[in-house]
């Protein structure tokens, strides 16, 4: 939580980061997704205090000792972004260098047109390729493949393209 923060004091340059209250167990006792609001705080040389929050969105609690590598050989983990962050260094809450979202073109065009994705006058999307209406059934059967199997592919392999392929047919 703490390798993205920084804090710059104008007297005192960068000063210490802290996460308020912070108990392991608001993480490792998860048996489900959640949204945890967390509080950084940090003090300069004449004791000014500020804090900020930031929410962190847990979507699985499966453990992560285990599991698949990214291309780089670090751990692979779900990120998501916002446009206003996507182009920023990752010191400012942009993208790991090593991330493919970054380092890899098709990836990074990908991405760059999603975040530059604008409805027109018209009502229509920019880059539309294919759009698809889900009906309330639909959704329902959505609904219970995350609930059965994780968002994504976190539970099985190719679970979530067997899945979309069965409802595209029908």
């Amino acid at each position: 939580m703490l390798r993205t923060v920084t804090s710059t004091d104008r007297e005192d340059g960068t000063t210490q980061i802290r996460v308020k209250n912070y108990s392991t167990n608001t993480f490792t006792g998860l048996t489900g997704p959640r949204v945890i609001t967390i509080t950084y705080t940090t003090t300069d040389s004449r004791n000014n205090i500020t804090e900020k929050q930031a929410k962190v969105t847990i979507v699985d609690t499966n453990a992560t000792k285990e599991g698949p590598m990214d291309f780089d050989g670090k751990k692979q983990y779900v990120r998501f972004i916002a446009a206003d962050y996507y182009q920023k260094d990752y010191s400012a809450g942009g993208l790991e260098v090593t991330s493919k979202w970054r380092s890899d073109t098709t990836y990074r065009n990908t991405l760059a047109a999603a975040m530059n994705n604008v409805k027109g006058e018209d009502g229509n999307w920019s880059h539309v390729v294919k759009s698809y209406e889900f009906s309330a059934e639909d959704i329902e059967q959505v609904k219970q493949y995350v609930k059965d199997n994780g968002m994504g592919n976190s539970k099985s392999g190719t679970g979530l393209w067997r899945f979309m392929s069965q409802i595209m047919i029908n």
